[in-house]
């Protein structure tokens, strides 16, 4: 399936267009660029002049009004926020396909390696994209998409050169979900460590978590694990000084601490920073066994108040549609010295009284067409990642690659893979998005 084109002549009269028929821009003496012109020109965005970073000319932060239902477009709205950073009309686009809120105008992997155009779009009632009233109805996979179907439908109008989506993590199944619905949006993908999860609480990241390592390394985990739990009254004054100088969290402080234990050996491999000889022994001081639980679970980012609230809407789509993990990857004498939490789940984070009925239809329809028709797709993931566990499953039917760095972990890139991979990527991508030869 191939996207229909415009003439390669049309950025070039646009400019030519926007020059002549604008004036000065608001509130300067000097006449906008005809980009900011046609920003300027969208009904009820809001738009923002940036520094531009890097190789680009100009940077904007735009706020577009999206319907909260595509399907019912004269009804509610909302403000999405997006960036945008922008070269040369006559380069490729890449959508970046956030997951999560976004805070700053990060730019991805692949609008440096193709030098192309970049369009960062937040997820929907993340962040500054929230609505006012949060109708949990509206926070589906379909939605997600169609804000970025009209995002590309605008946009198209002034870059016509080559489209491809990307996303890491949660905005990797993003980005391959946004393939599902509207296949010829876009060139090609390039979906980094993007689980495909087939129920709220998936076994194969269980059963991929418990062989990790070897079984020295298994019993290491397990018995720093319960050293923590069983030393607690040692531990907790260095856990409560810590607390102190970190945001609140969102649960009390006794459950979590036991749900930073418990999620301790996801997070051990899922960045694998640490190697398992580092795990102290469970005789070791109480300092230096709560100093090393820090180092690998970050607090702040997992467990404050403020932290979990920003993170609510994903842990919605987990439960409802995307499917997440449960914790029963860790050893059951760990679950069973457990005291402030009796029945451990990830539900706890989710918006609380809300319907969390899980509809398993959306993956059990995206997963088989991504196998048979998602072509022009590159998986990226890292071997050491549990979510590597339930990664995509070529079966050879579709013109699609996955790349896996065995010792990666989820920061995995193409930059981490070999350089016969790098290259292999980048005739793809160039092969896929009509680039010239000399465009790496």
């Amino acid at each position: 399936m191939k996207n229909s084109r415009r003439p390669a002549l049309f950025a070039v009269v646009l400019s030519v267009f926007f020059l002549l028929s604008a004036g000065t821009g608001f509130g300067t003496d000097e006449p906008a660029s005809p980009l900011l012109r046609f920003l300027r020109q969208i009904p009820g965005a809001q738009v923002t002049v940036q520094p531009p970073t890097l190789f680009y000319r100009e940077a904007y932060q735009i706020r577009l009004l999206q319907p909260l239902d595509h399907h019912q477009t004269k009804k509610d709205s909302f403000y999405q926020k997006i960036y945008l950073s922008h070269l040369d009309f006559n380069r490729p686009t890449v959508i970046v396909t956030a997951g999560y809120q976004v805070s700053r105008n990060n730019i991805s992997e692949p609008a440096k390696l193709l030098r192309a155009n970049q369009i960062l779009v937040e997820h929907r009632f993340c962040g500054d994209s929230r609505p006012d009233s949060l109708n949990w109805q509206y926070l589906t996979a379909e939605q997600a998409a169609a804000d970025l179907h009209r995002v590309v439908q605008l946009f198209r109008r002034v870059y016509s050169h080559g489209w491809l989506s990307t996303g890491r993590s949660k905005g990797g199944q993003t980005a391959a979900i946004f393939r599902f619905f509207y296949p010829q949006d876009v060139d090609a993908t390039v979906a980094y460590v993007a689980p495909f999860n087939r129920s709220q609480e998936d076994p194969r990241i269980d059963a991929f978590i418990r062989n990790r390592g070897g079984k020295e390394c298994q019993k290491r985990i397990a018995r720093f694990q319960l050293a923590l739990l069983n030393r607690r009254l040692e531990i907790f004054p260095w856990y409560l000084r810590y607390l102190n100088r970190i945001k609140p969290p969102y649960l009390r402080n006794d459950e979590t601490y036991e749900y930073a234990i418990l999620e301790y050996p996801f997070t051990f491999w899922q960045w694998k920073k640490l190697p398992c000889d580092s795990i102290p022994l469970p005789d070791a001081p109480a300092e230096k066994l709560f100093h090393h639980l820090v180092k690998v679970i970050p607090f702040n980012g997992y467990f404050s108040r403020q932290e979990v609230i920003a993170t609510q809407p994903a842990y919605y789509q987990f439960f409802t549609e995307l499917g997440y993990y449960g914790f029963a990857y860790n050893d059951s004498t760990v679950l069973q010295n457990l005291r402030a939490t009796r029945n451990p789940t990830y539900r706890v984070f989710a918006p609380p009284n809300v319907s969390l009925t899980f509809h398993p239809e959306l993956m059990s329809r995206v997963i088989p067409w991504l196998q048979e028709h998602g072509d022009r797709m590159i998986y990226i993931y890292g071997g050491q990642d549990p979510w590597g566990a339930t990664a995509i499953e070529l079966t050879g039917k579709a013109n699609a690659y996955k790349f896996v760095k065995q010792e990666g972990n989820h920061r995995t890139r193409i930059e981490d893979l070999s350089q016969e991979e790098q290259h292999r990527i980048l005739e793809l991508l160039r092969q896929w998005l009509n680039l010239p030869p000399e465009v790496h």
